[in-house]
């Protein structure tokens, strides 16, 4: 178990770490540099005691630790690819139906470990739980959880957050964060939504941050036709308060949302069967492989798009149950991987194709789809992902 969550961490570190070599500039590699090895190594450091302790309590909570430090490195690197995206006007919003309190309350969930390790309050309220809107949760979420993630490292050790969620007129929500914090100068609140900026102050020299939170914010808010407004006092505390407007969803949408059809996949339903991997790296392949294998699938793996056509080709007719296909490898790459089965003759040249890959922009699921992929599964996967990617097609 624990060697297999040290092989998640692995795969995490190099699919973002990969993207983000794409992108560098002397201000990303600071921003990295200003947290990245102390997330890094406390985090693997962490893991590399309890592998030899054999101790449970011990095991629990370096694997806490882990996924804490995960989820910060998380919010860093995102923070640094969105703002390449928006410097460069490449940022997408969906318009998918969600709930607002579900999306705030998950967002907040997901930062708790970051704020039980300060011991900080953090406390919810909705005024609302039902609502159900059009828009974009993943951005929402992002939002929600930079300033969260700000009001957390700005809030001393037994500190208060509170957040809300109101129903404002028009289809219009606000979230508003609270917290009792170091607060801001009137002067810094003026260049709050700067790139790279962070308040000079004694208290937070040692902070973990890369100031890049509120750029991401405003900018987000911005392009979303939505405001962001700050009031804070020094050595108070600050409010951050962001207004969307978000677009009622249709009732049939709305009851999707609200009563889902839960599903629980059986391990039986896929056990035996065979399916095809195409991953050019190791480390993902035995990651990936460990994941299938827990559903009950039997793993044939491919270094590459042109190995798996190769493998496609001589095996017995239906043999695969589906076909799980990085995108970017050497020789070919999934897409043109793709194309070939499709176009081959064999009866069952429509198997199901599965992307996955950490590139997730719409542009990348564009072209899975016209490569007649059948659903899209981003990195890093989890298993609940890809027994979703097989129901929605009905396997």
């Amino acid at each position: 178990m624990v060697y297999f969550i040290f092989l998640l961490w692995m795969q995490f570190l190099r699919d973002e770490n990969q993207t983000l070599y794409l992108l560098s500039s002397k201000n990303i590699c600071e921003a990295l540099n200003r947290n990245g090895q102390t997330v890094c190594s406390c985090s693997l450091s962490g893991s590399s005691n309890f592998i030899d302790k054999h101790d449970t309590p011990r095991l629990e909570s370096a694997l806490d630790n882990i996924a804490t430090e995960g989820r910060y490195l998380l919010v860093l690197i995102n923070s640094i690819l969105d703002v390449n995206q928006l410097e460069h006007g490449k940022i997408e919003f969906a318009q998918e139906p969600f709930n607002p309190a579900t999306c705030l309350k998950e967002s907040v969930n997901s930062l708790h470990l970051l704020a039980d390790k300060k011991e900080q309050t953090v406390t919810v309220q909705c005024d609302e739980e039902n609502h159900v809107v059009l828009g974009d949760s993943g951005r929402v979420s992002q939002i929600v959880i930079n300033i969260l993630s700000n009001a957390i490292k700005y809030t001393p050790a037994g500190g208060h957050i509170q957040l809300r969620l109101e129903t404002m007129p028009e289809n219009r929500y606000r979230f508003i964060c609270t917290d009792n914090g170091i607060g801001m100068s009137e002067d810094f609140i003026q260049h709050i939504g700067e790139d790279y900026n962070r308040a000079e102050d004694s208290r937070i020299s040692k902070t973990e941050g890369t100031g890049l939170g509120m750029s991401i914010v405003k900018g987000f808010v911005k392009l979303m036709n939505g405001t962001f407004t700050v009031k804070s006092k020094l050595g108070e505390g600050s409010t951050f308060i962001v207004e969307l407007p978000l677009p009622p969803a249709s009732e049939a949408q709305a009851k999707a949302i609200l009563n889902p059809l839960v599903e629980e996949a059986d391990k039986s339903d896929y056990e035996g069967k065979e399916v095809l991997l195409a991953e050019d790296n190791a480390l993902n392949a035995e990651i990936a492989i460990e994941l299938l294998k827990t559903i009950g699938l039997h793993v044939d793996w491919a270094e590459d798009g042109k190995q798996a056509v190769e493998k496609y080709e001589s095996s017995k007719p239906n043999q695969y149950f589906a076909v799980f296909m990085d995108m970017q490898m050497p020789v070919m790459d999934g897409v043109e991987a793709t194309k070939q089965i499709r176009a081959s003759k064999r009866d069952d040249h429509m198997v199901p194709v599965f992307a996955m890959t950490a590139n997730t922009f719409s542009a990348d699921r564009d072209r899975c789809r016209e490569a007649g992929m059948d659903g899209y599964i981003a990195k890093p996967i989890a298993v609940k992902e890809i027994e979703s990617a097989l129901r929605e097609i009905k396997i």
